[in-house]
């Protein structure tokens, strides 16, 4: 269940209250390029091949719009670059 404020958050960043897929589309677009700039960077540094990188990083990004608080120190474009980064590092 998404609370009052989360609810307008979704609505100011996304223009939808539902989980659609257009909504996970947006996510993913919005946030395509750095998918790709951190999945160049890490390429030499892990076993995945970058098709697996850049999976990993889009996966990454809708985690990161589920898991977000509005109100911390981060914004949210930082933590969704943060949650990449660690998601194809670990993985």
């Amino acid at each position: 269940m998404v609370c009052p404020s989360e609810n307008a958050f979704i609505i100011e960043h996304l223009g939808c209250t539902d989980k659609c897929i257009d909504c996970e589309e947006k996510q993913v677009k919005q946030y395509e390029n750095l998918v790709y700039k951190i999945a160049h960077s890490l390429k030499n540094t892990t076993n995945l091949p970058f098709d697996d990188l850049v999976q990993e990083g889009f996966i990454a990004v809708l985690e990161a719009h589920d898991t977000y608080k509005e109100g911390t120190s981060q914004s949210l474009f930082q933590y969704i670059g943060w949650m990449i980064r660690y998601r194809m590092q670990v993985v």
